[in-house]
């Protein structure tokens, strides 16, 4: 993001963050990111899906809102939102679709004929996700800031 960052926004590290200083819009100033995974599957952001606007700075002052470090990359709930995510434990794959949150979620699950599952294996399969989405709930509820 930061090599290709328009001139007119003004670099600053914020408590150990990526900011910059703007005065026009953050979709002149920014690029769209695109974050490729296995299959062909990208995630696409534009600019008010990955910055937030610093506290510090009532003014125009936007900071990174992911972190990456060496051998992960950590998208938060900035990132994540207006999005519908889709996790398939059986398959170990994860899907997702741009989605307004304000509007109600029609969900399907259609019931598989299959054996090869008990109740407690469903259960314990489901429990990832259920620990995640807890925890999100959570840091959401106290205020816990994404990086």
């Amino acid at each position: 993001v930061t090599a290709v960052v328009s001139p007119s926004a003004t670099p600053k590290i914020s408590e150990g963050r990526q900011c910059y200083i703007v005065s026009s819009s953050v979709s002149q100033v920014f690029p769209v990111v695109s974050f490729n995974f296995a299959n062909g599957a990208s995630l696409v952001l534009k600019p008010a899906d990955y910055l937030h606007q610093s506290v510090l700075d009532a003014g125009g002052m936007w900071c990174i809102g992911f972190m990456k470090k060496p051998g992960v990359t950590i998208l938060g709930d900035l990132v994540l939102k207006d999005k519908i995510f889709v996790y398939d434990l059986f398959h170990q794959q994860i899907g997702w679709t741009n989605y307004n949150c304000l509007e109600a979620a029609n969900v399907f699950v259609p019931k598989q004929r299959s054996s090869c599952c008990s109740s407690r294996d469903t259960l314990l399969m489901s429990l990832p996700l259920a620990i995640t989405i807890l925890i999100l709930q959570i840091s959401s509820v106290i205020g816990i800031k994404t990086m």
